[in-house]
């Protein structure tokens, strides 16, 4: 049976979304598992398993529903786009820096790295929205 599919533009931001959102998840988890054993960590309240696979990929529905509204709104939706996400990844990670979680000097410098390097790996999956939405191989393939 051959039938014809026609994505629209919401559906390919969702889509995307999940796909970015499930490349962070596995990503962020073999990070965490890395660092974990490399510093001794041993503090997995906040940062878990549980939070890594569903805080991420609810991040990332949001925000391919982000980028369908800029780029319906604006003909320029991916540069505001970008610009914004460049933002606001600065902005999170200026306020890991100054985070303190523990009263161990140790624990809340292995925490911010945990942390920095999670929203790092989602930084880098989120810029590359609006570049895996215009390519026909990724919408052949994954969506």
């Amino acid at each position: 049976m051959n039938s014809f599919v026609e994505r629209t533009p919401l559906s390919k931001a969702l889509m995307t979304g999940l796909f970015t959102g499930l490349v962070s998840t596995i990503v962020s988890l073999f990070y965490n598992i890395f660092f974990r054993l490399s510093t001794g960590f041993p503090l997995p309240e906040i940062v878990n398993v549980s939070s890594i696979i569903f805080v991420i990929n609810l991040i990332f529905v949001f925000i391919g529903l982000f980028y369908f509204f800029l780029h319906r709104i604006s003909a320029r939706g991916d540069l505001i786009y970008l610009v914004i996400t460049v933002g606001v990844t600065l902005i999170v990670l200026w306020l890991v820096s100054g985070m303190e979680s523990s009263q161990n000097s140790r624990y809340v410098h292995d925490f911010k790295g945990l942390l920095t390097g999670i929203f790092v790996i989602m930084s880098i999956n989120a810029f590359l929205i609006p570049f895996l939405i215009k390519k026909k191989w990724f919408e052949d393939f994954f969506l």
